[in-house]
């Protein structure tokens, strides 16, 4: 699953909700299931630092969403990437990976 972001912004965009609802389901139907967001933001080489930054910001604030509906944040890990080099996806998201279910 994945939430895409516009540009420079941090905030959760408002076509999340439906995913996030899906990710604290899979997450409340197992108290064992932990979750990886793998945050990338675009950027150049020259501007990696600030991509880091924002996809840090970014992926803090959909743990901080997860946990407003009961998910420990011990279960959530965060991983900011910043420029996501290999280009698999829009180079602006968060890819929410279960480790385990």
């Amino acid at each position: 699953m994945s939430l895409v972001f516009q540009g420079d912004a941090t905030a959760l965009p408002d076509a999340a909700d439906s995913t996030i609802d899906r990710i604290v389901d899979r997450m409340r139907a197992s108290e064992t299931a932990r979750l990886q967001l793998r945050s990338y933001a675009s950027g150049t080489a020259d501007t990696a630092r600030e991509a880091r930054q924002r996809s840090l910001s970014r992926a803090l604030a959909l743990r901080e969403r997860l946990t407003a509906f009961g998910i420990r944040s011990a279960r959530v890990d965060v991983r900011a990437l910043g420029v996501d080099e290999d280009a698999a996806g829009p180079p602006d998201r968060i890819d929410a990976v279960f480790l385990n279910e």
